[in-house]
């Protein structure tokens, strides 16, 4: 570390991993506009916050390509408590970017460490689904991977380990895929799944059904062909075995 140069504090770092997390890849840029703001409002430069977002994808395992390999201690350890105790430190991290941004949160962390109320509870878990949903579409850049669709507004964030079956890996983005309502809801029900490869395998049940150009266009056709892969946090082989061991219908 250069001369002068102010040390990073634990704050500071999870607001960079929280923010890690809702750019895409090629938004970790020292020109973006949320970059430049949340820098300034940390007191640092844009090009030392992109460095740190650019130094954490070092981090991120589930890359196909490494990022700069400059991280400090404090980075790892942060790092490894945001996915060690995630429905914790996710909700203390969009506490903390709620106060630079200025997002839509309904309290403070510190209110909640000393109370669990069914409704704070409820809170948590829904502020912590907005940031997986968040995540999963920067990390596939804001498209259903399957048909390539979008519109925000008709993607979903979905769980390939259901969210109520694997409470660890709730908010961990490689147990996550962008698909758009029908695949979603066809992923969801095991009419669909994909396999280690990640090509797309279409339950027998639908080749069953009678074969109109709305089925073969919509699921017959896509079988065996590659999903778009995303630019971060790419699906763990182990939660892809779970699908299509437990879920899916053969």
């Amino acid at each position: 570390m250069k001369q002068g140069q102010k040390l990073w504090t634990r704050d500071e770092i999870l607001i960079a991993i929280n923010l890690y997390h809702k750019l895409t890849f090629g938004q970790l840029d020292a020109r973006n506009k949320l970059v430049i703001e949340v820098a300034e409002k940390l007191e640092r430069t844009s090009n030392s916050l992109a460095l740190k977002l650019v130094n954490l994808a070092s981090l991120d395992e589930s890359l196909p390509r490494k990022g700069m390999s400059n991280c400090s201690k404090l980075d790892k350890e942060v790092w490894n408590e945001f996915y060690l105790t995630p429905e914790k430190t996710v909700y203390e991290s969009e506490i903390l970017i709620n106060k630079i941004i200025q997002e839509d949160i309904e309290f403070d962390f510190e209110e909640i460490k000393h109370k669990k109320t069914s409704v704070e509870r409820t809170i948590i878990s829904r502020v912590n689904q907005s940031f997986f949903r968040k995540s999963i579409l920067a990390s596939y850049e804001n498209k259903c991977c399957i048909s390539g669709l979008n519109i925000n507004s008709m993607l979903i964030a979905s769980h390939i380990i259901p969210w109520n079956i694997d409470e660890k890996n709730r908010l961990n983005p490689c147990n996550g895929l962008c698909l758009n309502s029908l695949y979603d809801k066809a992923f969801d029900k095991g009419y669909i799944t994909i396999n280690s490869d990640y090509k797309i395998i279409i339950s027998q049940q639908i080749f069953n059904l009678e074969k109109t150009k709305y089925i073969e266009d919509t699921f017959l056709n896509l079988n065996k062909t590659k999903i778009e892969l995303p630019k971060k946090f790419l699906p763990k082989k182990e939660f892809i075995e779970y699908h299509n061991d437990l879920i899916f219908l053969k």
